[in-house]
């Protein structure tokens, strides 16, 4: 920006704004496969998933969903539940609910006590 004055006088003023915004945030993994060889990593991953699954579900006291295991992208979570679905290690809640709700089959009793619905 430039300005005259009415005498000789001259004003050059510059600004510049430079917002430098950058929060560097690593992606969680549970596990690392480092340590596994390549023709077994996807059978070990997904054993290790499941288990980290497991594990966290015994830990919460509740139902759980997707929005428990942020850690977990969506896609690869609704996998490793069908898995363990078919294997009988979790229940659906009955009652569709958005997102969907699971529970340890391990737990039915401690669920159909407490007065939640489960058929």
């Amino acid at each position: 920006m430039t300005a005259h004055l009415q005498g000789k006088q001259l004003i050059n003023i510059e600004q510049n704004n430079v917002f430098q915004y950058q929060v560097s945030k690593p992606r969680q993994e549970p596990y690392d496969l480092g340590c596994v060889k390549r023709e077994y990593q996807k059978t070990i991953s997904s054993v290790l998933f499941e288990a980290y699954v497991l594990n966290k579900a015994r830990d919460l006291t509740r139902e759980f969903s997707y929005r428990d295991f942020l850690e977990i992208k969506h896609d690869a979570f609704r996998r490793i539940i069908l898995r363990l679905r078919r294997k009988g290690k979790i229940v659906a809640n009955p009652q569709r609910t958005l997102p969907r709700f699971y529970f340890l089959a391990e737990r039915v009793s401690e669920y159909s006590r407490e007065g939640r619905t489960i058929q």
